[in-house]
Parts: C-alpha cells; structure tokens; sequence
C-alpha cells in the first residue's frame, strides 16, 4: 500500500507539474467563467459546459494518457527492476493519472460553477461527476492501447480513432439505424444501442436533467422513464463502471506478462 501510494504521489507530481495540465486547468476556468457571464441561465450553461466537457475530457484523457504512458516507458522498466509488484505499479500509474484530470475538471468546472451561484449544487455535481467518469474510461481505454501497441505513432492513432468513433461516427449511425427504421418500434432498441456508447448516456443523462426529453422525441420518452427510475440510475452508474474496469483489466492481464 505504502509503494503504490509513492508511486501514485510521483506521478501526480510529476503531471500536475506539465505545462499542458496548466494551460487545460486555466482554460477551463476561462470558458466556464464566460459562458456564466454571457449565458447567465442554468440551463444553458451546464448543457454549453455538457457539449465542451463530453468532446474534451475524453480526447485529453485518451491522448495525454496514451503520450504520457510512451513517454515513461523508460521509467516503467527501471522500476520494475525493483522488488514491485506489477499490479502495484500499474494501479499507481493509473491513479496518478485520473487523479490530476479529476483535480483539473474540480478546478476548472466546479470552482466557478459554484461561485456563480447560479447553478443548484446537484446540478454542478451530476455534470462533474460524469465528466469524471469518462475521464476515468477514457484513461483506462489508453492504458489498453498502450499495453498492447507499442509503436507509438500507431497507438496515438487507435487512441484517436476510438475517441472519433465514440464521439461523433457511433451518433452517425444511431441517426442513420433510427431515420432507417423510423416506421417501426425501435425505441428501446435505440435505448440499449445508446446505453453501450459512455458518451451517449452521460449527455442523455444531463440532458433529461432539463425536462429535455422533448427535443429527443419518441425516444426521450423511453430515456426519461428509464433513467429517471432508481433503477436506470443505477444501471447508468454501472454501464460507466463496467467501460472503466474492462479496459482497465485487460490491459494489467497484457501488463503482466508483458516483456519490457
């Protein structure tokens, strides 16, 4: 515990100290800090923060994690030179570099949110506590890559390739599959589809925070009435656990037995 809280700590040092964790946080700081002064309605800036944080996290998760994890490959095998578990390292390097990014979207996020005033404290909670979970997916998504690809023109370029698929061509093709079968009853067909995509169901579960069903059609009805039970909550909740944990798997079992 004592050897994986170390290693932890280094790492967060280490990031905290990057010019581009910097540069993020201060941005961060700067476009929540207008869109509150030029928005000034709730509503609109938590889906404005919503639009950014979703496109952001993921791709700065996925791409800072995958470039800092080539970087310290050198760093990886000097340290498992010592008597340290795999296991351990591999935690530590993971925590050291959640943590930071979970620091950066309090900072940059949280801070002004409520000093606004302006927005309910639930509000500002569920919008950075599913920002924080897609880091932690994204993150554990390039720790999968990195363990497995080590060229690292060739990693940086899966890591980009998910991220576009995630993000904007897997919606391509749920508004292609739902104008495709429009005459027939797809809707919860829609919902399980939605559900597989983290993206997807962090941006319909902020969303239907508004009353936005709506703008969502038929299909925001079957949202609304799933993620609004106790339920659909939890099943929200776990379907984010789950896309932390498998990459997150794969890639020690890869780790392990890998060969520096």
């Amino acid at each position: 515990m004592e050897t994986l809280y170390k290693i932890t700590k280094f790492q967060i040092q280490n990031i905290i100290r990057s010019n581009w964790i910097i540069i993020y946080t201060f941005g961060l700081i700067l476009t929540t800090s207008l869109i509150i002064y030029f928005t000034n309605d709730s509503s609109k800036v938590i889906v404005s923060l919503m639009t950014i944080m979703f496109i952001l996290n993921p791709l700065i998760g996925i791409l800072f994690g995958s470039i800092y994890l080539y970087n310290s490959r050198e760093f990886i095998e000097l340290v498992l030179t010592q008597p340290i578990k795999r296991s351990t390292l591999y935690s530590g390097l993971f925590l050291g570099l959640v943590i930071p990014f979970i620091l950066v979207t309090i900072v940059g996020v949280g801070l002004p949110l409520a000093a606004s005033n302006l927005i309910e404290p639930d509000l500002i909670g569920n919008l950075l506590s599913t920002s924080i979970l897609l880091v932690c997916i994204f993150v554990s998504i390039a720790f999968l890559i990195t363990t497995f690809i080590v060229e690292r023109s060739a990693g940086l370029g899966i890591a980009f390739i998910i991220w576009l698929f995630l993000c904007w061509i897997y919606d391509g093709f749920l508004l292609f599959f739902s104008y495709a079968f429009q005459d027939y009853p797809i809707e919860r067909i829609i919902l399980a589809l939605t559900i597989i995509n983290p993206i997807d169901l962090a941006r319909i579960n902020i969303l239907l925070r508004f009353e936005a069903a709506a703008m969502l059609g038929i299909t925001g009805a079957v949202f609304q009435d799933f993620i609004s039970a106790s339920l659909g909550k939890v099943i929200t909740f776990a379907v984010h656990l789950i896309w932390i944990f498998i990459p997150f798997s794969i890639g020690y079992f890869r780790f392990k037995k890998k060969d520096f």
